[in-house]
């Protein structure tokens, strides 16, 4: 009996297993109908919008990719900010790492303008300068 158990066991180990599927994998993408969804795909519609209106072409698939990643990463934030406001709970180290990347690939894209040095306020006479000022203007009044 423990030989018959032994050959069974063997035969079965000997036969090749069976092919799944295809060996390529996509990541699952967000289900179109989800509110999360429909607000990835208006970012992703503004996002290309606005590179267009600066002159960039959107033909790239690695441009594509990147403003769809942009895209899905706010919309996820802005979904977990709204679930904190409503009261769930949501990992606030969690949250921050999620907006830090959402802000990342953002920037990525070039979507806002370069950052030009914000010119200094007009700057008053210095103290000394005022109190000279106000002496020269003492002695022209005697």
């Amino acid at each position: 009996m423990l030989q018959q158990s032994q050959e069974t066991h063997a035969g079965r180990v000997s036969v090749q297993p069976k092919k799944r599927g295809g060996s390529h994998w996509a990541p699952a993408r967000i289900d179109g109908r989800l509110k999360i969804a429909k607000r990835s795909m208006a970012l992703a519609k503004h996002y290309t919008d606005v590179l267009q209106k600066a002159g960039r072409e959107v033909t790239s698939p690695e441009l594509a990719t990147a403003i769809c990643s942009a895209a899905e990463l706010q919309a996820i934030v802005e979904a977990e900010r709204a679930k904190i406001l409503r009261g769930g709970r949501v990992p606030l180290d969690h949250l921050a790492a999620l907006q830090r990347l959402a802000d990342q690939s953002v920037a990525r894209l070039g979507l806002l303008p370069s950052a030009s040095p914000v010119p200094e306020p007009e700057r008053g006479p210095t103290l000394s300068e005022y109190l000279a000022q106000a002496h020269d203007n003492g002695e022209a009044a005697s």
